[in-house]
């Protein structure tokens, strides 16, 4: 397993702003702003996406890696969640389209402040 950043294509692929899933019947590629969070449950990540839901085996630890240089966030222990999706935050909920996902009083402080700085405004 290759494990450098600096490839040319790792590279490439930031300035797309892609990711390929493999799926049990093939690969996916997706744009990054059309998933809207990921969930964990028994090392399998549901990828819930403009397109409907998706599932791959993985844990969080290999998806937070992945999605190191794009606005994900975790907000606890089985979501990781796109910024660009979250229309509010309402006490310990965050609103991704339709779903309401619980934040964790562990990953509040780190969740509101990646919001904060990802729509650009101090409070």
């Amino acid at each position: 397993e290759q494990n450098n950043s600096h490839s040319r294509f790792g590279i490439k692929q930031k300035e797309q702003q892609q990711i390929l899933l493999t799926l049990s019947d093939g690969v996916k590629k997706f744009g990054i702003h059309q998933i809207h969070y990921i969930e964990v449950q028994n090392r399998m990540l549901h990828y819930h996406t403009d397109e409907g839901e998706y599932v791959v085996r993985g844990t969080m630890q290999s998806v937070e890696q992945m999605l190191a240089p794009y606005p994900f966030i975790k907000c606890n222990h089985w979501y990781i969640v796109n910024l660009m999706h979250v229309s509010e935050v309402k006490k310990n909920v965050a609103v991704v389209g339709n779903d309401e996902l619980e934040i964790s009083r562990r990953n509040r402080t780190a969740f509101l402040k990646a919001l904060t700085e990802y729509v650009g405004g101090a409070p």
